[in-house]
């Protein structure tokens, strides 16, 4: 079941490695952060990448996902931390942070 609060949580969750600005310059950075997540995801292993998904593009909540992959819950949880954490300084590196 996918929940309308976990679509909140997961964009809270996400709020760290993509920054909100509200100005023109704003397209042109969502682009450039928009494919620069793709080819993150593209290098990532197919179960992170796909946990990473169900997380962020589908809002599933962690305790779905963990039953979806028959992981526990706090391996999500500590997938989904460490692949921010690698989206994060992939993006700063990249100086889209």
């Amino acid at each position: 079941m996918r929940l309308s609060c976990e679509y909140e949580l997961s964009l809270d969750e996400l709020s760290e490695c993509v920054a909100d600005k509200n100005n023109t310059e704003k397209k042109l950075e969502d682009k450039e952060i928009t494919a620069s997540i793709n080819k993150f995801l593209r290098d990532l292993p197919e179960t992170q990448r796909n946990v990473f998904i169900c997380r962020y593009w589908y809002m599933d909540s962690v305790s779905f996902i963990a039953k979806e992959f028959r992981f526990s819950e706090s391996k999500v949880k500590s997938m989904l931390m460490r692949t921010r954490q690698k989206l994060k300084q992939r993006l700063t590196e990249e100086g889209l942070l």
